[in-house]
């Protein structure tokens, strides 16, 4: 099977109007992700979510602000769900490139309609043999991005759902309960020009091994040539039933 990971029409105002819309197959504008490791964010594996939707916004040199429609794959039980009944929205401010000399600073937040529409969290109700839950559970995002110098960066997640899932949804036992968030922290310095290094500390509750509870670890990148990046991270997680791992993980990126 041929599987495209995204297919997009866009039609953009550009400089007559600051408006746009996006149609087709595409990750909704839901959480902001951003990371100096090889490893997804436990944010990303909780809220990043691919679908077939129309997205509309308003963007400028400040602002980043859209509102989307789409058709989830997660339905209500004994309800007719063949039409577009989840929405997501987005708002993320820019600081405009030279206002603070050396700084840079994006912030923003999202909320989404059904967070159960997530790639990870569809994977965990597949496991669960269903694909369909009592009620959809909204989510929500908030994340801060900033740069000093070029050198100096600091990245910040959390992202959460609104409610718990239904005991039935997922086969779970009476008492346990399944509301997951999850949040990440990164610092990175850039060395020399080619050299960066990062540590991060990350983690979830409520999410039911599904993600580990805490994570910490560090990455190393080198620019061997333009274009050309050779990175190695470690990472160790726990998760809530005791359980442990450990990462090590090398890339050699090319990019085009």
């Amino acid at each position: 099977d041929i599987v495209v990971d995204e297919g997009i029409i866009s039609i953009d105002g550009e400089d007559v109007v600051p408006l746009y819309l996006n149609a087709g197959k595409l990750y909704v504008p839901f959480g902001y992700f951003e990371s100096h490791f090889i490893s997804d964010p436990l944010t990303l594996e909780l809220g990043e979510t691919r679908e077939s939707a129309v997205v509309a916004g308003f963007a400028n040199d400040m602002f980043d602000i859209s509102l989307g429609a789409f058709n989830g794959d997660i339905n209500k039980t004994d309800k007719e769900n063949d039409h577009i009944g989840n929405f997501v929205a987005s708002a993320v401010f820019t600081l405009p490139e030279d206002t603070v000399p050396g700084l840079g600073l994006t912030v923003g937040g999202s909320w989404i309609s059904d967070i159960a529409d997530s790639n990870g969290l569809q994977d965990v109700l597949d496991e669960a043999g269903t694909d369909e839950i009592e009620d959809y559970v909204p989510g929500w995002s908030a994340f801060l991005s900033v740069s000093f110098l070029d050198k100096f960066f600091f990245e910040a997640e959390y992202i959460a759902a609104t409610d718990k899932f239904e005991n039935d949804d997922l086969g779970l036992a009476p008492g346990e309960r399944f509301e997951p968030k999850a949040w990440n922290l990164e610092l990175a310095y850039a060395v020399i020009e080619n050299l960066e290094i990062a540590i991060k500390y990350e983690g979830s509750s409520d999410a039911l091994n599904f993600v580990p509870e805490k994570q910490y670890g560090a990455a190393v990148t080198y620019g061997l040539f333009e274009n050309t990046s050779l990175a190695l991270e470690y990472l160790h997680g726990t998760f809530e039933n005791d359980d442990e791992r450990n990462l090590l993980t090398a890339q050699l990126a090319i990019e085009f």
